[in-house]
């Protein structure tokens, strides 16, 4: 292996090192109190994930910043929770995956992907933001847009 030139699987582990520092920086930084007041701490556990084998990112390089602001916009973090207005039928977890999206990253990603499980939540966000942007969180572009 070239060091210049890492394989995609060697390159889908740094980043999602990276990702993992990135979360455990978030998590231990300082807290705006009427984010904490909204909802619990957040759970660092769900970033170890299997997406480490590299099966469904390749050799995408993508802006782990901005999922993690999307996540902590959609859901401050928290897989346990369903879209307050309109319940699960509208949004499930971390990325507030509507059941309809789990469906289509199914079919895209070759597997069931399951809303209330982190780890498939989370896999599918990578997908859809790797590959359409993030135009399905657009409602709370204002929120992480910077």
């Amino acid at each position: 292996m070239d060091k210049a030139n890492p394989s995609p699987k060697a390159l889908v582990a740094i980043l999602t090192a990276l990702f993992i520092l990135v979360g455990i920086a978030h998590a231990l930084a300082p807290k705006d109190p009427l984010k904490k007041a909204l909802g619990p701490q957040r759970d660092i556990s769900m970033w170890s994930l299997r997406i480490v084998d590299g099966d469904s990112i390749g050799n995408s390089i993508m802006d782990w910043s901005q999922l993690w602001d999307i996540g902590e916009c959609e859901s401050d973090c928290n897989q346990n929770v369903c879209n307050k207005q309109y319940g699960c039928y509208a949004g499930i977890g971390y990325w507030m995956i509507i059941p309809s999206t789990a469906k289509y990253c199914s079919n895209k990603i070759g597997r069931g992907i399951d809303p209330y499980k982190a780890e498939d939540n989370f896999e599918c966000a990578v997908w859809l933001l790797d590959n359409e942007g993030d135009r399905h969180w657009n409602q709370s572009k204002h929120c992480w847009a910077k």
